[in-house]
């Protein structure tokens, strides 16, 4: 697990970042689920980050009691941080990791 930096946390909340305070939430709403092996498969659908809706395909492994679903966001194309820190600073991928405890 990623231990969060309270410091770093509250900068990536800010406008320039994802501008936690005009939007608090992000969502996807799937279009289609592609078994690709044996518990992998693609989730497509529709991701909103800061207001920005795009295309998204994740890539997700069931296991008995876990769903985890991976993404590489390209954070110009939803508007997340500025190139004022420069590209040698800010990665054009961001990983996104969402795990879902299944009950």
């Amino acid at each position: 697990s990623v231990q969060s930096d309270p410091g770093v946390t509250g900068h990536m909340q800010r406008e320039d970042f994802f501008d936690v305070a005009n939007h608090p939430e992000a969502t996807f709403r799937s279009t289609s689920i592609v078994k690709t092996g044996d518990g992998t498969y693609d989730i497509t659908g529709d991701l909103t980050v800061k207001g920005v809706t795009k295309q998204a395909t994740f890539k997700a492994v069931m296991g008995a009691d876990v769903i985890t679903a991976t993404y590489d966001l390209p954070r110009r194309d939803f508007g997340v941080g500025n190139d004022s820190y420069g590209n040698k600073f800010l990665e054009p991928l961001v990983p996104v990791v969402v795990t879902i405890a299944l009950q």
